[in-house]
């Protein structure tokens, strides 16, 4: 069976963004506990719509080619978990603590992608 190369650059790109992502989840609330109230809500949040595009379109790229199935699974719950967390944040201080986990969990299936890859001899 022949396989599209890999593009390493997508899951270098994915745990950025993904990292990324979760600095910048994690920052929101430490800078408002802190006093720094220049933090437009609705501005600070068009972030994680660009972080949930460049993550979103870094999970498809890698996982159309050759990615194992648990990996697969791994990094579209991840982004899907992301995804329905930022949708519901500001319901629930639940789902902030989610979009972390989420977030965390897509560098690491990107990182394990990667690995996977290199170790594999996948022909393009």
């Amino acid at each position: 069976m022949h396989h599209p190369a890999h593009n390493p650059k997508s899951d270098i790109l994915g745990m950025i963004s993904s990292g990324l992502c979760l600095i910048h989840c994690l920052a929101g609330p430490v800078l408002v506990l802190l006093g720094y109230t220049f933090i437009e809500p609705d501005g600070w949040h068009l972030w994680d719509i660009l972080f949930l595009i460049i993550s979103g379109w870094a999970v498809y790229t890698v996982t159309k080619g050759h990615s194992m199935q648990w990996i697969k699974w791994g990094l579209y719950s991840s982004i899907a978990l992301l995804s329905i967390s930022i949708l519901f944040s500001h319901d629930s201080s639940f789902f902030t603590f989610t979009s972390w986990l989420a977030a965390a969990s897509l560098v690491v299936f990107h990182y394990l992608n990667l690995r996977h890859i290199r170790s594999c001899k996948v022909k393009g």
